[in-house]
């Protein structure tokens, strides 16, 4: 059952208005934005037989407000977001989201930061880029997160993070899921030993929970983030986990293994490309299994081809398992690819203060579910106008 949580609507605002002064007394930026999305869908169920296709018209207005000053700033989102189907008029849905983050260095030495966030998600059928699963239901989502860091020498950071996320489904078969998070680490610079290397040991410990299933989760690690020049960067982490999950029927088990991600990044002028890898336990997306072993990677590349004009490809892979212990009827096993293509065309730019963007752009999503020897496969063909103002004070 999805709780609408509009309690949280006023705490984003309530966060960006009560911070410090300092923090609000720099340049003011509000951006409206519209976007206008023409789509054809031809699976709009994600079916694994017999699927339908459909257009479906989008239209979603949004406004940002963002502060900056030199000890901190606050930015605040807000949208709407309304689908209208062309032939299966049940499933039109408006959705909305509202954000809202800060930051202030309350001393030389000492930073803190804060974010809260309430979304509901029109597209249903789509990969949560989070997990990498597939999900067919439309999602309430809250959270919240709070974090620190305190220069602990010249070349030494520490950091204290922690988060609290709810999911809610209004599809039968996925559970509403929370999710705590707590993280600390330290960072050294070590420049002078090897220039522009960072390394940060930290441990963290994790939470999902469903009605059926606890999974927790601590791990520490060591990560080591390097640019080579300026245009090159890559970042390495590596480390172990212990899992503990109990579940509804009694069970409950214990389970050891490693975690590590690999990324490699390239930023030129008009060419800019992203390449990483990752082996982690990530929350299941309302499964009943609460948590997965997710091993993936992804590619992303860009390029400005003219002034105005602007070309994207982008893949990834993801393959989730459950953890030890999972009952047969929340057992997952599925493997999801997905690829995405766009041009882009500015036919507006008045000195970077008003833009009209014309994108068209195809997406494709594929999930092999290994359990039931099966597959569903989605194709979206979108054309795309956005317009966005940003306004000074």
């Amino acid at each position: 059952m999805c709780r609408k949580p509009l309690h949280l609507i006023p705490l984003a605002l309530l966060a960006f208005l009560t911070l410090p002064q300092a923090a609000r007394a720099g340049q003011v930026l509000l951006m409206p934005s519209v976007t206008l999305q023409q789509e054809y869908n031809d699976n709009i169920t994600a079916a694994i037989s017999g699927g339908q296709g459909d257009f479906i018209t989008t239209i979603s207005p949004s406004l940002t407000l963002s502060d900056r000053s030199e000890r901190g700033g606050g930015v605040l989102t807000t949208g709407l977001s309304h689908q209208e189907y062309l032939h299966h008029s049940t499933n039109s849905s408006t959705g909305y989201q509202l954000q809202g983050a800060g930051d202030f260095a309350f001393t030389p030495r000492l930073s803190g930061s804060a974010s809260v966030g309430t979304a509901l998600q029109v597209n249903p059928n789509s990969v949560d880029p989070s997990t990498g699963l597939f999900t067919t239901s439309t999602v309430h989502t809250d959270s919240l997160a709070a974090g620190g860091g305190y220069t602990l020498g010249a070349l030494t950071t520490g950091s204290l993070n922690a988060a609290f996320s709810r999911q809610g489904y209004d599809v039968a078969g996925y559970l509403d899921t929370r999710q705590y998070s707590v993280q600390s680490g330290i960072q050294y610079d070590l420049d002078r030993v090897w220039r522009r290397l960072k390394v940060a040991p930290s441990v963290s410990f994790s939470r999902e929970v469903t009605a059926v299933s606890t999974v927790d989760n601590t791990s520490a690690t060591l990560s080591a983030s390097r640019s080579l020049d300026q245009l090159w960067s890559c970042s390495l982490q590596a480390g172990g986990r212990y899992t503990h999950s109990s579940y509804a029927q009694g069970t409950a088990s214990d389970d050891w293994g490693w975690l590590g991600s690999l990324a490699a990044a390239y930023a030129g002028e008009k060419l800019s490309a992203n390449l990483a890898a990752s082996h982690d336990v990530t929350s299941a997306s309302g499964r009943g299994t609460a948590a997965t072993q997710r091993s993936g990677g992804s590619a992303t590349l860009s390029e400005r081809l003219t002034p105005r004009l602007t070309g994207s490809l982008g893949g990834s892979y993801s393959w989730n398992r459950s953890l030890p212990g999972a009952s047969a009827a929340d057992r997952v096993d599925e493997t999801t690819a997905s690829f995405q293509g766009a041009l882009g065309y500015e036919f507006l730019d008045l000195g970077g203060r008003s833009s009209l963007v014309l994108q068209l752009s195809y997406n494709y999503s594929g999930v092999e579910y290994h359990v039931v020897h099966n597959r569903s496969d989605q194709n979206r063909y979108l054309l795309s106008l956005v317009w966005r103002q940003q306004n000074f004070r």
